[in-house]
Formats: structure tokens, C-alpha cells, sequence
């Protein structure tokens, strides 16, 4: 019965042995510790978590500083023609319109809070009124923005010519490169078991303000991307105002 041993060979075939073996070892170790990178990323995870905080943020902050009293005019009152009527004296009807009046979500405060902190962010953010009345829309303002982002793990870099790459910066190139292309390839695999049918501003609206919770869905645009729309109703003493 023959047996391998290396002492049956040169030494020079021993060490080419020795190495070609540790670099299959090595590589397969590689494979199997990028391909449980690839399937164990948050990066979709993390992404919805980030977008849901930045929606309870700006449900939070409308609710608090944006739901009031809106004091209306008469436009048969509008001047005081004659001193001492009491219908058309200006006091007395701002007090009593405002006590009358029911509160509601301001669409001048909304306007100015979501343009001013909104305008330059991933997200495109769009704010609606209880009667489907649209206040708030970045889209509006910029073009249509990517709303779930698919990140690479490399830092973006200055590009650099090839002449003056060393080894080691174009195989650190090469690696990144083929690492995203698969992570992309893997989110997409979960974006496909979670997408569903794209669903109009109206339904989502309607289902928000029927449920009063955060709801969300993966959708397909029409240059087939993939695009997550997350709703949030904005509640004041569980009433909704938006």
C-alpha cells in the first residue's frame, strides 16, 4: 500500500506542496468567511432602523410644535366700520374663533420645519393632512431620491491611475469590487422575497390613519429599482392629525 509522505519527494517539491496547500487552505477559509459576511449583513436591517427614527423624529416634533389652533378671518368683517360693534370688534372675534376653531395640523409650521431640515437628506419625505391634503413634499423641491440604499464597504477614495497602484491597492480594489457586487446580488435576493405590490399615496395614507402604526413596504419602480415607502401617523392624544 502506498502512502503520501512528503519526505518521498525534493525538497524544492516539498516546499511547493506545502505552500500550494496552505493557500487552498487559506482561500477556502476566505470564501467561507466572506460568504457568511454576505448573508449575516444588516445593511438592509440597519437601513429601515435609521429611516423609522428619522420618521419618529419628525412625527414626534410635528405633534408637539405643529398641531394648533388656525385662527380664520370673516371676510364680511374685515374692517371694524363702526365703533362699538360687538360682531365686528377684532378682540372679540379672534378669541372667539379661536375657541371655537378645532385643532389641526399647521401647514405653514410643517412646510417650513420639513424644507428646512429635510431638503438635503437620502430620504424623500412627503407630509399629508388627515383629509389627504398634501402640506410637505421634498420631491417637490428635488428630483426623485433612492429611499433604501444598498452601501459598499469601502470608503469612496480619490481615483488613482493605474501606473501608480501597488499590488496591494489594486487587489484591494479587485476584493472590494467583487465583495459589493455579491452583497448586492444577496440584498437584492432579500429585497425579492420581501417586495411587494406598490401601493398608491392614497391606500398608504388610509391604512396609516385606520391603524395608527408605522407601516411600511418594499416595491418595485417603474425602472424596477427596489424602493421602500415607510408611513407614521402623527397622533395627538390618539387622534390622528396626519
Amino acid at each position: 500500500t502506498k502512502s503520501f509522505a512528503l519526505s518521498n519527494y525534493s525538497l524544492t517539491t516539498q516546499i511547493v506542496i506545502i505552500n500550494l496547500s496552505t493557500a487552498v487552505f487559506a482561500l477556502v477559509a476566505l470564501i467561507f468567511f466572506n460568504f457568511f459576511l454576505l448573508i449575516s449583513n444588516k445593511n438592509l436591517i440597519d437601513q429601515q432602523e435609521l429611516i423609522v427614527n428619522r420618521l419618529n423624529e419628525i412625527t414626534d416634533y410635528l405633534s408637539k410644535n405643529a398641531i394648533k389652533r388656525i385662527l380664520t378671518f370673516n371676510d364680511n368683517c374685515i374692517r371694524v366700520v363702526k365703533e362699538g360693534n360687538s360682531e365686528c370688534n377684532q378682540n372679540e372675534f379672534l378669541n372667539k374663533n379661536y375657541e371655537d376653531k378645532l385643532p389641526q395640523l399647521d401647514p405653514t409650521y410643517t412646510q417650513q420645519y420639513i424644507y428646512s431640515n429635510f431638503l438635503d437628506t437620502q430620504l424623500a419625505i412627503k407630509v399629508f393632512a388627515e383629509d389627504w391634503t398634501k402640506f410637505a413634499d421634498t420631491d417637490d423641491i428635488y428630483a426623485t431620491k433612492e429611499e433604501i440604499i444598498i452601501s459598499d464597504i469601502s470608503n469612496i477614495e480619490e481615483k488613482k491611475t493605474s501606473k501608480n497602484q501597488g499590488f496591494y491597492s489594486i487587489y484591494k480594489n479587485i476584493y472590494f469590487n467583487f465583495y459589493n457586487l455579491f452583497q448586492e446580488y444577496f440584498d437584492k435576493k432579500k429585497l425579492k422575497k420581501l417586495h411587494s405590490k406598490h401601493f398608491d399615496d392614497n391606500l398608504t395614507i388610509t391604512e396609516t390613519i385606520k391603524t395608527k402604526k408605522i407601516i411600511s413596504y418594499i416595491y418595485k419602480d417603474q425602472e424596477n429599482n427596489f424602493k421602500t415607502k415607510f408611513s407614521s401617523p402623527i397622533l395627538k392624544e390618539e387622534k390622528v392629525y396626519g
